[in-house]
């Protein structure tokens, strides 16, 4: 071995000794023996140096000045699905859509979809913004979503479809054990902020969703998905039977942890029995107005739905009762399809009165004052329909009745057509 100054100090020599270095002969060997021997940090310090300033921005971007987060908030939710304070879906809130099976669910969710990659603009009579891209996850019963969407979509909509994608199955981790695989999920389908998500259903997104441990578990990953800026919307399903027996009337009538409603900004029920081409769709948590409740005909073989307008319109309930005029009672009874609705159900029913007055289409008659104040609604224009009340406290309908409520919910007509 022929030997080599390297000028190396005796403690580098025997450093080099240590690491094996037995042959050196130029000095770019020398540097090259010992980058081998020592392991280089630089990078690792260089990648922990990013990732620290990563999570810095992440936490400077949750920050707020408290005046701009209250006072420079937005009036109303901004609406991806509905139009003013009448929303039904709203960007940075999840969207949930319940019921039993066979109520058309799927099929108004396939409207969605085609309405968000701009083949329509409307959904139920309420307009829909279009975004970029959108993914489905049909975790629930793949084959029947796809015959539902195939009623939906035509041939000509094929350029359309390929702004959507699908992912097949139950999702590779349970969302509500990883939270971040949802996110992950979403991003790996090539989603970008502003997108949409479908998810169908709940049940297949986390396993064992009546335990609250598994439901804070899941709305912590939808909560993130939001927070990243998707849009989301959610299939979930009903209890058997509501508390009573009868139809949802409450959030305590969905499926699993309380979790699940609460972490949604908006709930809306479809009501009615598997295959019913005409159902009830009931809106029990709003993020502005409440939108309901809808008289909603599904028309299977076109894939469409619609809202028949006459139905819940509060202006035509108050018409077919008449010179009697009508009670938030009345129109309770109608809207609602019970025969004893609640003081919050009538709350709703008075509240939608009271807008149709604002608009002029209504008058509003009080007798009395206080907790014993009565109230009727009449029609604001228009011949013998419109009653103007006695004024000697007795009755507001004077010697004449009108049309009647039944018990049933159904109107008794009494005044010729």
């Amino acid at each position: 071995m022929r030997k080599f100054d390297t000028g190396l100090s005796p403690e580098d020599a025997a450093a080099a000794a240590a690491a094996g270095v037995s042959d050196i002969e130029t000095v770019a060997d020398m540097l090259r023996v010992i980058r081998e021997a020592v392991p280089d940090t630089q990078d690792d310090e260089t990648d922990t140096a990013a990732t620290v300033s990563d999570e810095q921005d992440v936490f400077e971007s949750k920050l707020f000045a408290g005046a701009s987060f209250v006072l420079d908030a937005p009036d109303a939710p901004a609406a991806w699905w509905g139009a003013g304070t009448k929303v039904l879906a709203a960007h940075g809130e999840a969207t949930m859509l319940a019921g039993v099976s066979g109520v058309g669910k799927t099929t108004i969710e396939g409207q969605l979809v085609r309405a968000s990659v701009g083949l329509q603009t409307h959904v139920l009579g309420l307009p829909v913004e279009e975004c970029a891209r959108v993914l489905v996850l049909a975790m629930d019963r793949p084959a029947q979503l796809q015959r539902a969407f195939r009623r939906v979509f035509g041939p000509d909509d094929r350029d359309a479809l390929d702004r959507v994608t699908f992912w097949k199955g139950p999702p590779l981790e349970d969302f509500a054990v990883r939270p971040d695989a949802f996110l992950e999920l979403v991003e790996l389908a090539g989603l970008r902020p502003g997108d949409r998500v479908f998810v169908d259903s709940l049940k297949d997104a986390a396993i064992g969703l009546s335990e609250d441990r598994v439901g804070a578990g899941y709305n912590r990953a939808r909560q993130t998905v939001l927070a990243a800026g998707f849009d989301l919307f959610e299939l979930h399903h009903l209890v058997k039977r509501g508390a009573d027996g009868g139809p949802p009337k409450s959030l305590a009538d969905l499926y699993g942890s309380a979790w699940l409603a609460n972490g949604a900004g908006s709930v809306a029920v479809l009501i009615g029995e598997p295959g019913d081409p005409i159902v009830r769709m009931v809106h029990l948590k709003q993020p502005m107005d409440d939108c309901g409740p809808l008289t909603v005909h599904h028309d299977a073989a076109a894939g469409t739905s619609s809202v028949d307008i006459v139905a819940d319109d509060v202006v035509e309930i108050v018409r077919e009762q008449g010179a009697a005029g009508c009670t938030a009672e009345d129109a309770a009874v109608l809207l609602f399809a019970t025969a004893r609705p609640s003081s919050a159900v009538q709350e709703k029913a008075r509240r939608r009165l009271d807008a149709a007055a604002r608009r002029g289409a209504l008058v509003k008659r009080t007798e009395g004052t206080g907790r014993g104040a009565k109230s009727r609604w009449f029609l604001a224009h228009g011949g013998a329909e419109e009653v103007t009340p006695s004024s000697n406290g007795r009755d507001f309908s004077g010697k004449t009745a009108g049309q009647k409520v039944t018990p049933s919910g159904t109107i008794r007509k009494s005044r010729k057509e």
